[in-house]
């Protein structure tokens, strides 16, 4: 048996002349001492998911501030996506966390900010269309798997690029005004 994350690679055409075999195995499994200490709902806006975005802002470390970058994201219309670091310092919630743990994107648009590219990361990010990485470290993991890469810090990169959005019409973006 294999499992696939979902994201991680392209379903494939149907094609009914192939052949599957049903094996039946029983399954028991003892518990033990393990209970259930508690259950709790995750918190997920109804409006976002992350897996369906056609474009992605995502944040690692090298984020300090998350509201240039929050800014961003909502003047191209993205949605906002962290590394497991970010989420596990409680900045953003679980359900944002991109890589080998979290989801599997492939949007038209990532935009890696203060992301390293940890391998956990790329699994889960590589198959985007478009990849720009801003991060202070040119030999970044980040810029192998990146089409566009701006070595900076991304507290003064990002207000450069919502400035230069704020005065030039970007079809791509379908910006509302």
């Amino acid at each position: 048996m294999a499992t696939v994350q979902s994201g991680i690679v392209p379903i494939p055409e149907r094609d009914d002349t192939r052949q599957g075999k049903t094996v039946r195995v029983k399954f028991e499994m003892d518990l033990g001492d393990v209970k259930i200490v508690a259950v709790e709902a995750r918190e997920e806006e109804d409006t976002e998911r992350i897996e369906d975005a056609e474009v992605i802002v995502a944040v690692g470390r090298g984020v300090k501030d998350l509201q240039p970058v929050r800014k961003l994201t909502s003047i191209i219309k993205g949605v906002l996506g962290a590394t497991q670091p970010v989420t596990d310092a409680g900045l953003l919630p679980p359900w944002r966390m991109i890589g080998q743990t979290g989801k599997a994107v492939q949007p038209k648009l990532y935009i890696a900010c203060g992301i390293s590219g940890a391998g956990q990361h790329i699994v889960g990010m590589q198959n985007s269309g478009t990849i720009v990485a801003i991060n202070t470290d040119e030999k970044a993991p980040i810029f192998k798997v990146a089409d566009y890469g701006i070595v900076g810090d991304v507290s003064k990169i990002i207000p450069v690029l919502i400035s230069f959005l704020d005065t030039h019409d970007v079809p791509i973006m379908q910006r509302e005004e």
